[in-house]
């Protein structure tokens, strides 16, 4: 299911009651709106692969859903 407001949008699924963002792209104000309509569609709330500072991070947290995990395959480690 697609979601969008103003200046922000999100690809989810909702299935058993969990609402789960796989896409997320906007605006922090937005983000805020967009997720919390989000968090309305079931009993929780998760994100898959939310980059480390992302403004959605703060946000997730306040309305107490969970991180899916982070993606690291991108990633390039100095030792």
């Amino acid at each position: 299911r697609g979601l969008m407001v103003d200046s922000a949008a999100a690809l989810v699924r909702i299935a058993g009651g969990r609402v789960g963002v796989l896409q997320l792209a906007g605006q922090p104000d937005a983000l805020r709106e967009l997720l919390t309509g989000a968090r309305a569609l079931g009993e929780s709330l998760v994100v898959a692969n939310l980059p480390a500072g992302h403004p959605a991070s703060a946000i997730l947290e306040a309305l107490g859903g969970n991180l899916d995990g982070r993606q690291h395959e991108l990633e390039l480690r100095f030792s």
